[in-house]
């Protein structure tokens, strides 16, 4: 599963998230909510994941189905669960 230096592909995210988008894991990684690493290959450019952060986009795509919160609100509410561990 894990490929290009043991990061995960927007692919192998959205197989290990069921119902999430890529418009969504997009919107995500432009707004900061998560790390994204580029990798540019020509004039493309490709996002990477690292596997830690999965349980993370996990955590808040249930928040936000489940709970109905915001995306900011959820990611705010699991971030500050992480800090306070």
């Amino acid at each position: 599963m894990l490929k290009n230096n043991e990061k995960l592909s927007p692919k192998e995210v959205l197989e290990a998230v069921p119902g999430l988008t890529r418009d969504k894991l997009n919107y995500w990684a432009l707004k900061r909510y998560i790390d994204v690493d580029v990798e540019k290959r020509g004039n493309r450019k490709y996002n990477y994941f690292n596997p830690s952060i999965l349980p993370i986009i996990k955590k808040a795509y249930d928040y936000i189905i489940i709970n109905k919160m915001k995306d900011s609100d959820a990611f705010e509410k699991i971030y500050e669960e992480v800090k306070n561990k």
